[in-house]
């Protein structure tokens, strides 16, 4: 049976067997020179193999490797998991023929609640996800134009670490304790969270869009909170940016998040 590829990332390409609707992630060899290659693919085949037995079908269920004893050297490593049809929210984002009425925000707020709700399970797991985007948010078509469900996918740099100082994500969507290599926590995923939020919603600002929930002030206040500190009281240990320590400040929590969204979409629709 033959791979296509379908995807290409930073990490390597993706392929796709349409007979048997499986799908091998193949890490770049440049890639293979560091042994974190390794521990990101054992690290995906177990949250992986929690995951899975909960339904979740975007998740590593396997790993290939080939390896040169004699040079310790991975010659070879990929990943084996389900192939489901659809597209990541960044490229639903980006497509040409969006939307910005009444109709596309009810659909936007609901996907949001949708993987907000999946981070609220994974942090009851104990499990910070740690690269939350666009790109790692992938949206189940079933092969048909309408949209039936949403998963956050890539748990390469997971960890189940109740504090770290490393840093794994992107960028672009990660909040500066963890560039600045500062201790933080899962709350960090609820950063992450509010950034991808923002990149799904922020083209609704456009005066053009005319009045709708999506640029309601609710619903933007709890983005920027979900990007800013907060005070709320006891149990909150955080850092600033020249790593002092600062009592009682914290983000928020995905609970705390979750909870605020819900009013947003349940006043609205």
């Amino acid at each position: 049976d033959k791979y296509y590829p379908i995807a290409k990332g930073g990490y390597g390409f993706v392929y796709a067997n349409l007979h048997t609707n499986k799908v091998k992630k193949v890490i770049k060899q440049t890639r293979l020179v560091k042994t974190s290659s390794l521990h990101t693919c054992v690290n995906e085949i177990t949250i992986g193999k929690e995951l899975f037995a909960m339904g979740h079908p975007m998740v590593v269920q396997g790993c290939e490797i080939a390896v040169d004893a004699d040079n310790r050297k991975i010659l070879y490593l990929a990943m084996s998991m389900d192939y489901v049809v659809g597209v990541d929210l960044r490229d639903y984002i980006n497509k040409e023929e969006r939307e910005f009425d009444r109709a596309t925000c009810g659909r936007e707020l609901n996907f949001s609640l949708v993987m907000m709700k999946q981070l609220q399970t994974l942090h009851a797991m104990g499990i910070m996800h740690r690269d939350i985007k666009p790109g790692n948010v992938y949206i189940e078509t079933h092969g048909d134009a309408s949209y039936k469900k949403l998963w956050l996918i890539d748990f390469g740099f997971a960890s189940r670490k109740e504090f770290d100082t490393v840093f794994k994500g992107t960028d672009s969507h990660c909040p500066p304790e963890l560039e600045q290599r500062q201790r933080y926590d899962k709350r960090i995923d609820v950063f992450s969270m509010g950034a991808t939020l923002f990149d799904v919603f922020v083209d609704f600002l456009d005066p053009s869009v005319g009045d709708n929930t999506c640029n309601s002030s609710a619903l933007w206040l709890l983005i920027n909170q979900m990007l800013q500190y907060e005070f709320v009281g006891d149990g909150c240990d955080a850092y600033d940016a020249e790593g002092e320590f600062f009592a009682n400040r914290c983000r928020m929590t995905i609970d705390g998040a979750v909870a605020l969204l819900e009013a947003i979409y349940k006043r609205a629709y």
